[in-house]
């Protein structure tokens, strides 16, 4: 017959055999600001756009042309590009939309930061001449 071992099941010294499923507690990273997927790519494609631009003006100031015409041409077959991709309506706003936009920063910053231009805002009447 043979001698079976009997061990102190009372020992606390006693290793289990056991590998525990979650070892260590996963650390949760927090986001003070949660974004959700509209955002990141907004912010995605607003990073590329600005990486673009730079590019485009480091282009212009190398062309053998003036930058009026550089970016005349550039605003032409990226225009025709939009034109050719959403339809009619969409374009017309988001055109007319980009274009109220960027003047009213521009404005706005001149407004600002050139105060020797004496850029006040029109003073409307309320009568008819």
């Amino acid at each position: 017959m043979s001698k079976v071992k009997k061990g102190n099941k009372g020992s606390k010294n006693v290793k289990n055999n056991v590998i525990p499923f979650k070892s260590k507690k996963l650390e949760t990273i927090k986001n003070v600001t949660p974004m959700n997927k509209q955002e990141v790519e907004t912010a995605r494609v607003n990073d590329y756009a600005k990486e673009v631009c730079k590019n485009l003006d480091d282009f212009a100031s190398n062309a053998g042309i003036d930058v009026e015409r550089f970016y005349y041409n550039f605003l032409f077959y990226i225009k025709q590009a939009v034109i050719m991709k959403l339809s009619y309506p969409a374009f017309k706003y988001l055109d007319k939309g980009s274009t109220e936009e960027v003047t009213q920063n521009h404005s706005v910053f001149l407004k600002e930061n050139c105060q020797e231009l004496k850029l006040n805002e029109e003073v409307k009447h309320d009568r008819y001449h």
